[in-house]
């Protein structure tokens, strides 16, 4: 978390508004994960939260319309596409480190995920260093779900 970070208003069912739960753990944005299509071929990007010194204008900050839903760097730090074998069935998931901008914008492999052939609930997972693993774990969950429920 960010120093001066704002607390989350999402919490879980049975817990306060106040922004501590009764446990006395406060929950803070961390990433938006935002699926670009509703097929298994369209791109996944995941949008890290911004710093709070880049959402506050008086601070030479961008503005909130410059962010994803006023939290989340407009840029993402990740993009992740499905691959397919020649039954075109999903093989496996590679995800990019995103870096740079604009024409200078480089796409990183950083993380593989591959689908077991016999087993299709089975991902084998390799993850390059310096990425954090629970990041692409979570993502993976999530990614999975937009796949099986694509709710516009």
């Amino acid at each position: 978390r960010y120093e001066s970070q704002t607390p989350s208003s999402h919490r879980p069912n049975g817990y306060g508004t106040s922004g501590v739960g009764s446990d006395g753990v406060e929950l803070y944005p961390w990433a938006l994960v935002k699926k670009h299509g509703r097929r298994m071929d369209h791109d996944v990007s995941i949008h890290m939260v911004a710093e709070p010194a880049k959402t506050s204008v008086g601070n030479g900050g961008s503005r909130s319309s410059d962010l994803v839903s006023g939290l989340f760097e407009k840029e993402p730090a990740f993009v992740s596409r499905h691959g397919f074998d020649e039954q075109d069935c999903h093989s496996n998931t590679i995800v990019h480190r995103v870096s740079g901008t604009g024409e200078e914008k480089k796409e990183i492999p950083c993380c593989m995920l591959i689908r077991d052939h016999v087993n299709r609930n089975v991902f084998n997972i390799t993850i390059a260093p310096g990425i954090d693993p629970l990041l692409m774990i979570c993502y993976m969950a999530v990614h999975s779900k937009m796949d099986i429920q694509p709710n516009f």
